[in-house]
């Protein structure tokens, strides 16, 4: 049977699939256990801090995929411009999410992280402006 655990050095946190059971896995030599196993984290990250990266990540992409849908239902419900923006603004935040976890894990580079951050930042604001401007133009009757 397979079995995923973790083992944990001074330096990384290494992720071992394929072990027939936590007894082999606890008492094999630190090097073969290194050569049998994928690096989990990005190299600027230790075990320590990613757990809770980890963890913080996942709970704000689970309550970001929540607020999203609520959101969407709203915005269907209403059918409305503004409900339209704001629910892509907060579809943004659960993108923004993914590339967190995509850093923690070592897929994005720091600086794609950086910059996809601050444009959906940017964004966020834009299409929030944006919703303000559309509720309370001028052209709007009372």
């Amino acid at each position: 049977m397979a079995l995923i655990c973790f083992a944990v050095n001074t330096q990384y946190c290494w992720l071992c699939i394929g072990a027939r059971s936590v007894e082999t896995v606890s008492t094999v030599n630190l090097e073969v256990v290194r050569r049998g196993m994928i690096q989990l984290t990005g190299d600027w990250l230790g075990p320590g801090e990613a757990t809770v990266l980890l963890i913080l990540i996942a709970l704000a992409t689970l309550g970001t995929v929540v607020l999203f849908l609520i959101a969407t239902a709203g915005a269907i419900r209403r059918r409305n411009t503004t409900y339209l923006l704001l629910t892509v603004a907060i579809g943004l935040l659960v993108a923004r999410s993914f590339v967190g976890l995509g850093t923690v894990f070592g897929a994005v580079p720091m600086p794609v992280h950086h910059l996809a951050g601050h444009g959906v930042d940017l964004s966020i604001a834009l299409l929030v402006l944006a919703a303000i401007f559309i509720v309370d133009s001028p052209d709007r009757p009372d």
